[in-house]
């Protein structure tokens, strides 16, 4: 275990020094940013084509705001999502992070829709944004929707168990940041919003953010090849990030204007775990890192029609480079593999929705176009002794590339007066394998204004990566794959009161053609990609948010059992229980907030059982507390300090790849940050 360091002193002392002499009393009314209307009357968009709520919306949604992720601390886009109910962030080899919800918890990080302000961003060679560009700079965003839940209905194949939709910062929202945070292990981050109108209707606005952790010395458990003994090593998890977005927009006061955008995103993680156990005994070289280059441009347009018919099209285009590399250990020598991707992605989509009084039903129409494909690709083997390059046979994606053509329809319509009926499904057809279909349905019934019973059934499909058909160095790819179907149904239940909100919500889902790593030992191989038979996911979700006087609550808890039914092994890096507590305080006349977010998991393995070497060692039961104190001063400026794993606890992750005794979280460490708001 380590022990805290100097800089987490330093850290409390410039907080109480803060404290000490910033005694400038501003508005109390403003003091808790989680005001209770915003907190509890939030408007939903990623779960329909209207803004909803959370007793209209047709799925179950959760909304992460910018003052979530400050007052939790938060560092990198995937810890903004841990404290939320039924997801579980997974450390992906390389270095990424796996965000799992309702126990999709196997060795596969696919199946989440990951949209940059409506564009889909996740790579084509993977299926995936976890081993690419898996962290937007939170400074950059606005806000961040999850949709727990199947969502090909609006998003298509890559929605398959859950949606991510990151809403950048627009320069016509009124609000401007910039912030700068120092802390342990060389943690760095700056952070820069700048807006400028231009004539009477047009905004230009510039985002820019950085971030960076050096040498973590985390410790690492491994197996002695000799006689099996538990051996120690350190990782270093270096990593930085950075985020620049420019936006050029038309005020849309009257739901027309034009939006251009362009976005840029870089990540670079370094000696991170590696392959784990699954492909190949990985020792103390259990190692690997990646680096990802996104460069995007996205316009948009609005249009009001006739009979109050919106229209609106979105054209956009990205490109994106990334490598990951991986040590794989020899008894005489270790080898160094580095691959290399370069892919592109461009599309076009229109829209028309409608609030329609005299049929009583809002909706939507959608018809989109895309392209993606893989431009090269590149692999080397680096022997660590000689530096001698290794022959290898890689695998040649260039030239691999898809079109896909969808169209879809959502609607709600009220068919009594305490009664709605959700109604849609969207259609799309791949030039590669045919077409599916994702249809939507349900009710939604209010016996008072402020509760809502919903009863929604989804289906959902996931297309095969270019990965999964093509294979890697390790895995053999299969050509003639299915897609993965999913069928679920969820019962809801949302009570949105004066000073609370609760949402329960009860769900089952079933998926079939399974696309996952199966052992093949043939041709130099050690697993090939397959459909293998089906699983199911039961669980129960339940989600409390309050705030009394002084006192903010939040609160959840999951409880979910997932299984392979063929095998009837249950996913074991998936916990069957999670619960999260957090609780806030405030002082309004020393304008000073605190927020301590508890975390509780247990019953998971280690790692996939149905992995090699298919270990089923329990994990042990896992706790972490952290602690932000934010102290308002001068109006415009804050200083605070956010302290991560304050007890120091030895919490070990589930190993996606089967990494010796799990993955080891974070230890005890601090930061400061100074923000300028207005």
């Amino acid at each position: 275990m380590k022990h805290p360091n100097g800089n987490a002193f330093i850290c409390l002392i410039g907080l109480s020094a803060a404290l000490a002499h910033a005694n400038d009393i501003a508005n109390t009314d403003d003091l808790w940013t989680m005001d209770i209307e915003q907190l509890l009357k939030v408007q939903i968009t990623s779960a329909s084509r209207f803004s909803e709520s959370t007793l209209t919306t047709p799925s179950s949604v959760s909304v992460i705001k910018r003052d979530d992720w400050e007052k939790r601390g938060a560092r990198r886009t995937s810890d903004a999502f841990q404290h939320l109910s039924g997801v579980m962030v997974l450390p992906a080899p390389t270095g990424g992070n796996s965000i799992q919800v309702r126990g999709y918890g196997t060795a596969s990080v696919k199946g989440k829709a990951t949209l940059l302000d409506d564009v889909p961003i996740n790579s084509f060679v993977f299926g995936s944004d976890v081993f690419s560009v898996d962290n937007i700079e939170l400074a950059t965003l606005e806000r961040i929707e999850l949709v727990r839940g199947p969502s090909s209905t609006l998003y298509g194949s890559d929605a398959f168990h859950s949606a991510v939709s990151y809403k950048t910062w627009q320069p016509n929202s009124g609000t401007e940041q910039s912030q700068i945070s120092a802390g342990q292990d060389d943690y760095y981050h700056g952070s820069l919003q700048s807006s400028h109108a231009i004539g009477d209707d047009w905004f230009m606005g510039l985002s820019l953010s950085a971030s960076q952790e050096g040498d973590q010395n985390s410790n690492f458990d491994y197996q002695s090849p000799v006689n099996g003994t538990t051996h120690s090593s350190e990782r270093e998890l270096n990593w930085d990030s950075q985020t620049a977005i420019i936006h050029l927009l038309q005020d849309q006061h009257d739901e027309k204007g034009l939006t251009a955008s362009l976005y840029y995103s870089a990540n670079d993680f370094d000696d991170f775990q590696g392959g784990g156990n699954a492909s190949f005994p990985s020792l103390d070289r259990d190692r690997g890192g990646h680096d990802g280059r996104l460069s995007m441009a996205r316009l948009g347009y609005k249009y009001p029609l006739a009979y109050d018919i919106g229209f609106e099209a979105k054209l956009y285009y990205w490109q994106m480079e990334h490598s990951q590399e991986v040590l794989i250990p020899f008894f005489t020598d270790t080898i160094l593999e580095t691959t290399e991707y370069d892919e592109d992605r461009g599309g076009i989509s229109a829209m028309l929705r409608q609030n329609a009084d005299s049929i009583a039903t809002r909706w939507s129409l959608e018809a989109s176009y895309e392209e993606l494909g893989i431009d090269s690709n590149s692999q080397a083997r680096v022997s660590q002794n000689s530096g001698a390059t290794i022959p290898s046979n890689p695998v040649d994606y260039s030239g691999t590339n898809q079109s896909v053509l969808g169209i879809s329809m959502d609607a709600n319509t009220e068919v009594a007066s305490q009664w709605n009926a959700i109604w849609g499904g969207r259609y799309d057809h791949y030039d590669t394998f045919g077409s599916e279909f994702s249809p939507r349905l349900g009710m939604i019934y209010h016996p008072v204004d402020d509760i809502a019973f919903k009863l929604i059934y989804s289906e959902a499909f996931r297309a095969p990566s270019a990965i999964e058909l093509k294979g890697s160095s390790f895995a053999q790819g299969t050509t003639n794959l299915k897609p993965e179907i999913m069928q679920n149904i969820e019962l809801g239940m949302v009570k949105s009161a004066n000073q609370w909100e609760l949402e329960w919500i009860l769900f089952h889902n079933h998926w079939d053609d399974r696309i996952v790593l199966v052992p093949f030992n043939q041709g130099g191989f050690t697993s090939k990609y397959m459909n293998s038979g089906e699983s199911e996911s039961t669980g129960s979700e339940i989600t409390l948010r309050s705030q009394l006087d002084r006192w903010l609550i939040e609160t959840s808890a999951s409880y979910i059992y997932s299984q392979n039914t063929d095998t009837e092994q249950w996913h074991s890096v998936f916990p069957k229980l999670i619960v999260n507590v957090g609780i806030g305080y405030s002082w309004p006349v020393q304008q000073v907030e605190l927020f301590v977010t508890n975390r509780y998991q247990d019953h998971a393995y280690t790692g996939d059982q149905s992995l090699p070497p298919f270990a089923k060692t329990d994990a042990p039961a896992y706790f972490r507390t952290d602690l932000t104190i934010n102290k308002s001063f001068k109006e415009n400026w804050e200083v605070g300090i956010s302290v991560r794993n304050i007890f120091d606890r030895d919490n070990v992750l589930p190993s996606l790849a089967n990494s010796y005794n799990g993955v080891p979280d974070i230890d005890f460490d601090a930061a400061m940050t100074l923000r300028y708001k207005r």
